[in-house]
């Protein structure tokens, strides 16, 4: 007998997994709603999340949950948990949540504003403490407020201001803890903290802590940079330093170079190698022992001064008929060279941040302003800045006074030897003398004017650029201003006053010889029709230093120097003054060069600079003027040669002058040959330059016989013709194979 639960053979089909036979339908079919096909079971059960009701399933409770498969009876939530209906398993409560009672997403409550908690599933609401960036306590019921400024804390749960942390770039002061101000200029606010960068605190003020003990807090300190300097009672009052070598960065009272003094106020800017140790211009090295005696400075240079004294008196006596001659001009290019380096040296006060390489050259050249870096004068320990400024403005004076003993000394000896050559005549010394003073005027003027020249710092204060150490306007700057005065007066008004009082008298004496031998060395190096070139040296050595006293900024202390070798260079391209041409074009090309030093160097002046928008509107003010410039001098220029073409009084003048020449080369045509070989040989360079162009003139202007390159303003009568002047027959035997022009005939020239 076949019953249901044993049925024929092959009357129903088997079903795949996850279905179950219905016999009513004779089918296949799934589960029926909120159950799940159970293989082990063989049947539909109710699934996860729901419990078995009667012949049905019904999903559990919010707040309760089952978690597998044909569950009879749901299980409630812990605390801190919750559920939604129908829940398999609990959630906890997010972060910054809590709840004492499991139930649904409601239950789980937010923490107050700016409270956050250390984990999820959080069951009581004291546990809310401060998020990060945030700090207070909920104990004093004071509750969390935000950090200022965008500022962050290290940790969650930090309990007072100073745990909060400025963004980096930015200062949290001592004397302003709820605040963040922007970095000092020179320093470096930027730290790690908790794997984030965050800015740095002023030394003194509380740093912050964590409320993390696994999190360690570093010291936050702004660093200086390169070129910069700070003592360790002001940790942000950031001064400026001559050199990245002096000063290598790293933290207030740290921040000096190997066996530099730091730490204190007289001491500031890493300004002074320690006792016994002298600055090479890149390091401070020790001093040898001779070096620490007087033997070396200052008894050395004293002594050396009367052999100079004899050197130059022997060398420099040529008298008028000599000025032109080589050896002169070779003294002209070593005093050319001589001044280009002293303008390398003002170019090096600029206020700028110098690589170390180009430092080094720069320094290795200040000799040609101030001999006694050569002698080491910090070894022997007097070389603080007030005794070397009172020992260089007595410089001139002890330069005098030993001159004056050498000479004295010398008429001794040619008294008693009757040795007349023996006594150096009195003229030639001051010549000698002033020459000197001549030939080192711009360095003269250089530190006349170093009392003068500061440079800003960050802090607001201005430090002499000479030496970084001494407060301009302060009482130690205050307490030399008077040395400053004098030296400005005697050396820089007093010599050039009477440089150029000379200058502008020696017409009225240059006959006599004495007079000549005492001012040669304001004439000997230039053209006679030039010279007054004196004054201009005189004015550029003045102007150069001058510029440094009310432009600060190294940019524009740059500009200046440029502008003034730029008219210098014109002027000298114009009057070309030097007595040799190619002395003449090495003082343009020295210049030239100095020109292009300026140039490169503004490339540098962006390190000192947090923005280098600030330069924006005077360097297009700059470029404007100076596209234009070129513009307003096209109508003068049309006037004068126009003017030149159609005055009366200007074709007067021609005539007058051809008229001259036409007499002198009357008297020359009747010299002997010796007197005109003579004349020839005697001729100084520009002279017979000039006498060049004045005979190619003539013979391809007035006689059409060409005698330069280029084209003439006349029809040539001897077309494309190179004539050889030499004899009657040369020149009438070239005048019978030329061709006839119209025009008047002009007479031949024979030279």
């Amino acid at each position: 007998m076949y019953t249901l639960e044993n049925p024929p053979p092959d009357n129903y089909r088997e079903c795949p997994d996850g279905e179950i036979y219905n016999f009513a339908k004779m089918d296949c079919e799934g589960c029926p709603p909120l159950q799940t096909y159970v293989q082990l079971a063989g049947a539909c059960l109710c699934q996860a999340g729901t419990f078995a009701d009667g012949d049905g399933c019904t999903p559990c409770p919010a707040g309760t949950f089952a978690a597998s498969d044909g569950t009879i009876e749901c299980k409630n939530c812990t605390e801190g948990t919750f559920s939604p209906e129908g829940a398999s398993g609990c959630d906890f409560c997010a972060k910054g949540s809590w709840t004492n009672t499991p139930g649904t997403p409601d239950a789980c409550y937010s923490c107050p504003d700016f409270l956050t908690t250390k984990s999820i599933a959080t069951i009581v609401k004291s546990d809310c403490f401060c998020d990060i960036n945030t700090y207070g306590s909920t104990a004093t019921g004071n509750g969390c407020n935000k950090c200022p400024v965008g500022g962050t804390t290290p940790a969650e749960n930090s309990l007072v201001l100073t745990d909060c942390m400025c963004p980096t770039g930015q200062l949290r002061k001592k004397d302003d803890e709820g605040s963040c101000a922007g970095c000092p200029e020179g320093m470096t606010c930027e730290n790690l903290v908790n794997g984030r960068l965050v800015g740095a605190v002023e030394f003194g003020s509380a740093m912050p802590t964590s409320g993390d003990p696994a999190i360690t807090v570093p010291d936050m300190q702004p660093v200086l940079k390169e070129f910069y300097w700070a003592s360790p009672k002001e940790t942000i009052s950031v001064f400026r330093c001559a050199s990245a070598e002096r000063c290598p960065g790293g933290n207030p009272g740290e921040a000096c170079g190997p066996n530099i003094k730091d730490g204190s106020d007289d001491d500031r800017a890493c300004s002074e190698c320690l006792t016994g140790w002298a600055w090479d211009g890149k390091k401070c090295i020790e001093c040898q022992d001779v070096e620490k005696t007087a033997l070396l400075y200052p008894a050395l240079p004293i002594l050396l001064v009367p052999v100079i004294v004899l050197i130059l008196y022997k060398l420099f006596g040529d008298g008028y008929a000599k000025w032109g001659s080589p050896q002169n001009g070779c003294a002209s290019l070593g005093f050319i060279c001589l001044n280009h380096y002293q303008i390398i040296t003002i170019i090096r006060g600029a206020n700028l941040a110098f690589p170390i390489n180009v430092a080094n050259v720069f320094d290795a050249m200040k000799f040609s302003s101030d001999v006694s870096t050569v002698f080491k004068p910090q070894c022997t320990g007097a070389a603080d800045f007030q005794s070397m400024l009172i020992m260089k403005t007595l410089a001139p004076i002890i330069f005098a006074v030993l001159y004056t003993i050498t000479w004295g000394i010398s008429q001794i000896v040619g008294k008693v030897t009757k040795v007349p050559w023996l006594a150096m005549e009195p003229n030639r010394t001051v010549n000698g003398f002033f020459s000197l003073m001549f030939t080192f005027f711009a360095g003269i003027v250089e530190m006349a004017f170093t009392l003068f020249k500061c440079g800003p710092n960050p802090n607001g204060t201005s430090t002499l650029i000479a030496d970084r150490s001494i407060i301009c306007e302060e009482d130690d700057w205050n307490g030399m201003v008077a040395i400053g005065v004098v030296a400005v007066l005697l050396w820089v008004v007093g010599f050039g006053s009477l440089f150029a009082r000379t200058v502008f008298l020696a017409p009225r004496w240059f006959h006599d010889p004495n007079v000549q031998m005492r001012w040669k060395f304001l004439f000997i190096k230039f053209r006679p029709d030039v010279h007054w070139w004196a004054l201009i040296f005189i004015a550029k050595g003045i102007f150069l230093n001058l510029g440094f006293l009310f432009l600060t900024v190294g940019v524009s202390q740059i500009y200046w120097v440029m502008t003034i070798c730029l008219c210098y260079v014109g002027l000298s391209a114009t009057f070309r003054p030097w007595r040799h041409i190619l002395v003449c074009i090495l003082d343009v090309w020295a210049h030239l060069c100095l020109l292009m030093v300026c140039s490169a160097f503004t490339w540098f002046a962006r390190d000192e600079l947090e923005d280098l928008s600030v330069l924006d509107e005077d360097m297009s003010t700059m470029c404007i003027i100076f596209a234009v410039l070129s513009l307003p001098m096209v109508p003068a220029i049309i006037g004068h040669m126009f003017y030149i073409e159609k005055s009366p009084d200007t074709r007067q003048k021609k005539v007058m002058h051809m008229s001259q020449l036409k007499a002198g080369l009357a008297n020359v045509s009747e010299s002997s040959e010796n007197q005109f070989k003579d004349f020839a040989l005697a001729l100084p360079e520009w002279d017979w330059y000039y006498m060049v162009q004045a005979k190619n003139v003539v013979l391809t202007e007035f006689a059409r016989i060409k005698s330069r390159s280029g084209l003439s303003s006349k029809a040539l009568t001897y077309e494309r013709a190179s004539v050889a002047l030499g004899t009657n027959a040369d020149a009438t035997k070239a005048k019978d194979q030329a061709a006839p022009v119209d025009g008047p005939t002009y007479t031949t020239i024979v030279v």
